[in-house]
């Protein structure tokens, strides 16, 4: 538990304690049990009547406020293992990237070693997901649509305050501003662990979230694309 309080204090002293060993299970748990109570909050706080009354006018197709009430209810019962899930396939996805590109550039990394990079790096997303809990319970409240209650979900997402969605196709309701503090720390932990130049590894730390925006950006292409008027 010490490298996980200097993860947030003094980085560079973390990253040289897990080098040796390259750890994995204690980031995963807590960025996963932090995940779960996100799941949990939101389906305690969310306003299923006013939902059903929202979504009524918004898709004509579901008449049957009753048919609506059983959907919610499933989607709710499921939301913590959704997001939960989320959270892991995210952190796979972010140590795949990382190791892809170590391959690349030949750095001498391995997955397990890209792997512990993402998910100690990872860490300020709890920040993040606390941040969601406590505003939870007045986010999911009377939403005017699904979509925007999906998007604020947290204070620290950068849609929530404010960025235009609109302009940047996506990219808003993806990054929340945990993630500049994860893109320092992958920076950080890349320079200890192979003696990088800090160049190379910021470029290093940028491309998953270059990635990232790519797919968000071109989801939202398509969402507008072939999404209804």
């Amino acid at each position: 538990m010490h490298t996980f309080f200097e993860i947030f204090v003094a980085p560079r002293r973390a990253f040289d304690a897990i080098r040796p060993d390259h750890p994995l299970r204690l980031p995963t748990l807590l960025l996963a049990g932090a995940a779960f109570a996100v799941g949990v909050s939101f389906a305690v706080s969310f306003d299923v009547q006013g939902a059903v009354d929202a979504i009524g006018t918004d898709v004509p197709e579901f008449q049957a406020k009753d048919t609506l009430v059983t959907m919610l209810n499933v989607v709710l019962a499921l939301m913590p293992a959704f997001t939960t899930a989320t959270v892991l396939l995210t952190l796979l996805a972010f140590g795949i990237c990382l190791w892809t590109v170590g391959k690349l550039i030949k750095d001498g990394s391995n997955l397990r070693s890209s792997m512990s990079l993402a998910c100690w790096a990872s860490l300020p997303g709890l920040i993040h997901s606390i941040a969601a809990i406590i505003a939870m319970p007045f986010t999911a409240q009377g939403p005017e649509n699904l979509e925007d209650l999906l998007l604020n979900t947290s204070p620290l997402n950068l849609y929530t305050l404010g960025v235009d969605e609109t302009i940047l196709a996506g990219i808003p309701s993806t990054y929340s501003l945990t993630d500049f503090w994860i893109m320092g720390l992958v920076a950080i932990g890349y320079q200890r662990w192979y003696q990088a130049h800090m160049v190379q590894a910021i470029a290093v730390a940028i491309i998953p979230f270059v990635v990232l925006a790519i797919v968000a950006m071109a989801t939202g292409y398509l969402g507008d694309t072939v999404g209804p008027p």
